[in-house]
């Protein structure tokens, strides 16, 4: 019973957490005025940090140590990913948080369409 709890308030977060970003980011970036994206990113990715240094600091999590060369592939990955998040921030300054949504809700089929563009991916006709 007890790991059926933890999975329901899990997936109940998950789900609620979203939203309530997407609110937040609208507030502090279009409500208030705060017109950095950056600023505001850097701290979702730094709270982020904290966070899981926490939860390995109270043995919630473990971290396996990688080779010396993660860091080159994990560099653009990175990259992209705070590129993304400020990208996305930097939206709610100029689109209603609704039509962000909708166009967020477009991304798995233009994944597809970018996959199989540069021949990763192929759609199978069966």
């Amino acid at each position: 019973k007890s790991q059926a709890w933890q999975v329901a308030a899990s997936v109940a977060f998950f789900m609620l957490a979203g939203p309530l970003l997407v609110i937040v980011n609208k507030r502090i970036l279009r409500d208030n005025g705060l017109q950095m994206p950056a600023f505001v990113s850097a701290l979702g990715i730094i709270f982020t940090a904290n966070f899981t240094r926490l939860m390995v600091a109270l043995g919630q999590v473990q971290v396996k140590k990688s080779e010396g060369r993660m860091f080159r592939r994990l560099l653009p990955v990175g990259l992209c990913s705070a590129g993304t998040f400020m990208f996305g921030n930097m939206s709610y300054i100029y689109l209603d948080a609704g039509f962000i949504q909708m166009l967020k809700a477009g991304t798995p089929a233009l994944l597809l369409f970018m996959l199989v563009a540069f021949k990763i991916e192929g759609i199978s006709t069966s």
